[in-house]
């Protein structure tokens, strides 16, 4: 079959996609909004995706986040025969596995960034030096041991998720498909833009939550946005995306994570060239879904940035290993796992959403609302 074009076509709002992503909801509901017809490969085929989706066929991943090509490949032979005008990938393919990326290339066509560009931004060397060309600032990255002292982590080469990072020790052994970024000391933040492949704007900004970063769990737990940013740190994070667009020619929804230091400095830690999960924290009167495929069409649609209340959300973990039982469920959780479904120790239960006017707000609603979860599930343990 011949190749098709990484550009999607002229796309009318009825068109059917595929959303290959480790959880896909939150793509799947804005695809939806959009008027799309939706099918998704995930890993977790939880309920609201299941509800809104044409279908769902659930795929196998890695620990460290990454989809199990192997079983990819078998879940998208199963889509073939859908009538699918193009697809769109988010987490879990930052491997950029050749096999995959021409499986969709035969098939369908790619509504978002190449296999090039993403094996590009996961090259940990290489991504380095184009930084460095660029002028934004990064933390240094060893292959093999640090030249000198201090804190470094230990990362896996196209993980997501955190869950693949750990605390290196000085003399330890470097795996080839690990790399080590030096530990900055600051509060990491994502930032959503759109670009069009030459030119982009920046959707918002988040501040990221871990598990337990003071314990070296750096699994990712949901986020909170950061709608009052200094205007100095704006304007330098959209000089940064517009650099790097221009040198990538990234396309559509992507994000980058940074750390903010005390004195309001920053340093990119990492490029996502997809869509993130804090997109949606920032969905409020347009489908940023409908916004991607037109900006990867080469089109930026406006997308009104008003002064926003905080959003957020938080997920919940399992400390032990349980089936889920039914659940009358409240709106504000999404994620939610099928009935019968075995959560292991470690794995994410559902997620929590919350919206309020303060930072102690919202915090609180959080809180209050994972406590009547867990009163609602009939759990005595659930970690957040």
């Amino acid at each position: 079959m011949k190749g098709r074009s990484n550009q999607p076509e002229s796309m009318p709002r009825n068109s059917h996609c595929l959303i290959i992503s480790q959880s896909a909801r939150a793509l799947t509901v804005s695809a939806a909004r959009a008027g799309l017809q939706v099918y998704t490969i995930d890993y977790f085929a939880d309920q609201d995706t299941r509800t809104v989706a044409l279908k769902t066929v659930q795929a196998k991943s890695h620990p460290d986040g990454s989809f199990k090509s192997s079983s990819l490949l078998q879940c998208m032979a199963e889509c073939t025969r859908l009538p699918i005008s193009g697809v769109v990938t988010g987490s879990g393919l930052e491997t950029g596995d050749a096999e995959v990326y021409d499986f969709i290339s035969r098939h369908w066509s790619l509504w978002g960034n190449s296999r090039e560009t993403v094996r590009t931004c996961k090259d940990p060397e290489n991504f380095a030096t184009m930084l460095e060309k660029l002028g934004i600032p990064t933390p240094e990255i060893a292959l093999k041991g640090p030249q000198r002292r201090g804190e470094w982590l230990l990362k896996k080469k196209g993980g997501c998720g955190g869950g693949h990072l750990r605390h290196y020790s000085n003399g330890d052994p470097v795996a080839d498909d690990d790399y080590l970024q030096e530990k900055i000391n600051g509060v990491i933040h994502s930032v959503v833009f759109l670009a069009d492949g030459h030119s982009a704007i920046i959707i918002g900004l988040n501040e990221i939550w871990s598990v337990a970063p003071e314990k070296g769990n750096y699994r990712y737990a949901g986020a909170v946005t950061v709608p009052r940013a200094p205007e100095s740190l704006v304007q330098s994070l959209q000089e940064a995306v517009m650099s790097l667009t221009k040198a990538l020619g990234l396309k559509g929804l992507c994000g980058l994570d940074m750390a903010l230091t005390e004195s309001g400095s920053w340093f990119l830690l990492e490029l996502n060239p997809r869509p993130t999960a804090t997109f949606e924290l920032h969905e409020i009167d347009t489908s940023l879904f409908y916004a991607h495929l037109q900006a990867c069409q080469g089109r930026l649609v406006p997308v009104i940035v008003t002064e926003k209340p905080f959003r957020a959300y938080r997920i919940i973990y399992a400390d032990k290993s349980f089936i889920m039982p039914e659940v009358d469920w409240p709106d504000w959780a999404c994620d939610r796992p099928v009935n019968g479904r075995i959560i292991e120790a470690g794995e994410p239960v559902c997620s929590i959403q919350a919206q309020a006017g303060t930072r102690a707000e919202i915090n609180q609603l959080l809180h209050n609302r994972l406590t009547s979860l867990r009163q609602l599930m009939g759990m005595d343990k659930l970690a957040a």
